[in-house]
């Protein structure tokens, strides 16, 4: 190998001369490979700072979605280093981590109170909404049955509710003979005699299903009646058995229990399931609970339900909201006209007389 110096001893300190097989020798400036090796040093700089920042970013994300994914707070920090330990990295803690999580709880909570605000309306809706009669009408005159509970009578042999006019009115024969006014006016059973012979007539038509008669053995056990040990348990049971067969008042009555050991929100419950099937006494209560909390339109509103439907101690709640400026002229004059109009359709000669005849028989 020969190796040709063409150059001056102060040209070949900067140049190297590689020696080849070929003729000719190559020559390659000093300056030129520091410049190569500044810039290879400066792309693998740059190539290992671009590969930090992508591992930096990709451990960042892989413990932010971990995190928000879960909406149990009370584990942030414990799923927070399950995550890092996956990645086996140290992440700092974040403010970031927190806020995205809060962010999507107050979008959680939003979807929610929509969710109750609507269920809320479309309850508020059935709950307003006109129900029908409590009581149908009478088996034997065919007028409209009293909503007061002094207006009508329930019979223990047959299980016909009849109104008071009819109970206190005289029976007669086929042959239009008056006979003994102690019978049945529906089914011309002699009335019971006795307290036992009442009880088992009663226990009778419970076992057929009947749901009054269900629902007087409950108040029997709850208020500790007729010779019945006071017994909650038992009472509860036949009540709400009462209520599934469609008795409203036993709903009203399970409220009135609940009311009575202070679990507010139960009583209304029931108040509510019996006002929606024509329960004026549980519609009453629920126009006092929202008169109490101030919510005088609402108040109103379950009055005037109650009015319609004959119940007079509601018609007497608009008028003290009337004197104390708390309903309009217009809601009290509605409430007299609704309340002559139930009169009109339950008033006659007959009702009239029991009611003289006896205070029991009093119907409005």
């Amino acid at each position: 190998m020969l190796v040709y110096q063409t150059m001056s001893s102060k040209l070949l300190s900067d140049q190297t001369c590689i020696e080849t097989d070929d003729p000719r020798s190559i020559c390659i400036s000093n300056s030129s490979i520091d410049d190569i090796s500044n810039n290879i040093g400066i792309l693998v700089f740059v190539l290992a700072v671009a590969a930090v920042v992508y591992f930096a970013i990709a451990t960042r994300q892989t413990v932010h979605n971990y995190l928000i994914m879960s909406s149990n707070t009370s584990d942030y920090q414990t799923k927070r280093m399950k995550a890092i330990a996956k990645r086996k990295v140290i992440v700092k803690p974040r403010k970031l981590h927190d806020n995205a999580l809060r962010k999507k709880l107050e979008r959680k909570s939003f979807w929610v109170r929509r969710e109750e605000l609507r269920e809320a309306e479309l309850q508020d809706e059935e709950l307003f909404k006109k129900p029908l009669p409590l009581l149908e009408d009478c088996p034997i005159c065919f007028e409209r049955m009293p909503t007061l509970a002094s207006g009508s009578v329930y019979m223990t042999c047959c299980g016909k509710v009849v109104c008071s006019g009819c109970a206190h009115a005289p029976v007669y024969d086929n042959q239009g003979n008056k006979v003994d006014n102690q019978k049945c006016s529906f089914c011309r059973t002699s009335w019971y005699t006795s307290e036992k012979e009442y009880i088992a007539r009663l226990e009778k038509r419970a076992e057929v299903g009947d749901a009054e008669a269900i629902h007087f053995l409950g108040c029997y056990y709850f208020y500790a009646q007729r010779g019945f040990p006071r017994d909650r348990t038992k009472a509860l049971e036949l009540l709400h058995r009462a209520a599934e067969l469609g008795f409203a008042k036993a709903y009203y009555t399970i409220g009135l229990d609940f009311e009575a050991v202070a679990n507010e929100k139960k009583a209304r419950h029931y108040f509510e399931l019996a006002a929606m099937k024509g329960c004026t006494s549980a519609r009453y209560n629920l126009g006092n609970s929202e008169n109490r909390s101030k919510n005088t339109n609402r108040a109103v509103r379950h009055y005037m339900i109650a009015v319609r439907d004959g119940h007079y101690k509601s018609l007497n709640q608009i008028q003290r909201l009337y004197k104390n400026n708390q309903a309009t002229k217009d809601e009290y004059t509605k409430a007299l006209r609704l309340y002559q109009e139930y009169l009109g359709e339950i008033k006659c000669d007959q009702r009239d007389q029991a009611a003289a005849a006896n205070d029991k028989y009093r119907y409005y």
